[in-house]
């Protein structure tokens, strides 16, 4: 569980910052991860984690969300 929030977080960090010089080396789980340019597309796993999304403008990289349950009232942004 807290891989999938941990890489969703560094993709999320990565698309908030287009002006940043790549490639980017980011360490994950003690190992080094390498992006040579940033995401073209994004798929948020969690609720909270689109929130954060939403907040940074990131909403034409999104091509996927998922852990929206009946619990949610989704508003028109998710169309």
């Amino acid at each position: 569980m807290r891989l999938p929030v941990l890489l969703s977080s560094v993709a999320l960090a990565i698309l908030a910052l287009p002006a940043l010089a790549f490639p980017v080396t980011i360490e994950s789980c003690g190992k080094p991860v390498i992006f040579d340019a940033p995401p073209k597309a994004a798929v948020i796993h969690d609720l909270n984690m689109t929130e954060m999304a939403f907040a940074l403008g990131l909403q034409p990289s999104m091509v996927g969300v998922t852990g929206i349950t009946g619990w949610y009232k989704t508003g028109p942004e998710f169309l």
